[in-house]
C-alpha cells in the first residue's frame, strides 16, 4: 500500500475491488479461524479484528493469494528500495555530522511540517482494538534551538491518529483551537526523533523533541477517488478534506543502481 494504515481493507488491490477472502487467522496455540466468504471488506476487517481479540491479539492472517497483473497494476512499486535507501541517507547523515532531513528529501519529495517538543499525549485503545488519540507538540524555546536555527513560530501543532497519523494542524497555544490543516492521510506524516528514527504513535511521549515531516502519497491514493474514498480524511470519520505537501516520485529501485 505504500504507507501505513490500520486496516487490511486499506491494501491497495482490496481499495480497488479484489477481495480479502476466503483468508485464514491463526495464532501460536493452534487456534484456526476460516473466513470463506464477507459481504464487503470492511466486514471482514472487523470479523478479523473480532477474532483476534477474542484470540489475545497475538494472531496472523494470511489472504487469498492474488494475480501476479493484480500485484503490478495495485500494489505501490518500489517500497522496499524507498525504504533502504531512506534508512542509507539517516544512516549517512549521522555518520557525516549532517542534517538528516535533508538527507531524507534527497531521497524522496516532501517538507518540514513542524519542529518542537511534545507537550501532550492522550492515547487510548479503541473497542476495534486501534491505538487513538492525539499528541501536541510545541515550538523549542529559545534556549532549546539549534545553533542557525531562526524559527519564529509561535503556535503549536497537533496530530490525531488512530494507529498511524492521520492529520497535522495548527493549533493556537491558548484554547487548542485548530486554525490550519497543513497535511491529511494518505499523505504521509513521520515523526522523528532527534537522531532521525521514526517516532510512532505508541511510542510517543512527553518531552520528546522531534520533527515531523510529510510525503505525499502514491497516486493510486490520491489520483483516484476509491482510493482518498477509504484512504482519506472521509474514511476516518474527519470533517475535512486531503490537504496534500506535493506531488508524488516513484521510487528508484535498489536493483537498477546495483544490477
Amino acid at each position: 500500500m505504500g504507507r501505513a494504515y490500520p486496516s487490511m481493507e486499506h491494501g491497495t488491490p482490496y481499495v480497488y475491488g479484489h477481495p480479502i477472502a476466503p483468508c485464514a487467522m491463526a495464532d501460536a496455540k493452534g487456534n484456526v479461524s476460516v473466513i470463506m466468504h464477507a459481504e464487503s471488506n470492511a466486514r471482514l476487517e472487523k470479523m478479523l479484528r473480532a477474532t483476534c481479540i477474542e484470540l489475545g491479539l497475538k494472531t496472523s492472517v494470511v489472504g487469498r493469494p492474488l494475480r501476479g497483473s493484480v500485484i503490478k497494476e495495485f500494489a505501490v512499486p518500489n517500497t522496499v528500495s524507498q525504504s533502504w535507501y531512506l534508512g542509507r541517507a539517516v544512516h549517512m547523515a549521522r555518520k557525516s555530522k549532517t542534517n538528516f532531513v535533508d538527507a531524507i528529501f534527497d531521497v524522496m519529495p516532501g517538507r518540514v511540517l513542524f519542529s518542537g517538543k511534545i507537550i501532550d499525549v492522550n492515547r487510548d485503545v479503541s473497542k476495534g482494538g486501534y491505538t487513538v488519540g492525539r499528541c501536541v507538540i510545541a515550538p523549542l524555546a529559545g534556549d532549546e534551538l539549534e545553533t542557525g536555527d531562526t524559527s519564529t513560530e509561535k503556535r503549536h501543532l497537533v496530530i490525531p491518529f488512530q494507529n498511524e497519523f492521520l492529520y497535522a494542524a495548527y493549533t493556537d497555544s491558548e484554547d487548542m483551537h485548530e486554525s490550519e490543516v497543513l497535511c491529511t492521510v494518505p499523505d504521509l506524516i513521520s515523526v522523528l526523533g532527534e537522531d532521525g528514527e521514526a517516532i510512532g504513535s505508541q511510542e510517543l511521549r512527553y518531552g520528546l523533541k522531534a520533527t515531523v515531516i510529510s510525503m505525499p502519497g502514491h497516486p493510486l491514493w490520491t489520483g483516484d477517488e476509491r482510493g482518498l474514498k477509504i484512504g482519506g480524511p472521509e474514511y476516518f470519520g474527519l470533517n475535512m478534506k486531503w490537504h496534500s505537501v506535493g506531488k508524488y516520485e516513484k521510487p528508484k529501485s535498489v536493483l537498477d543502481e546495483f544490477k
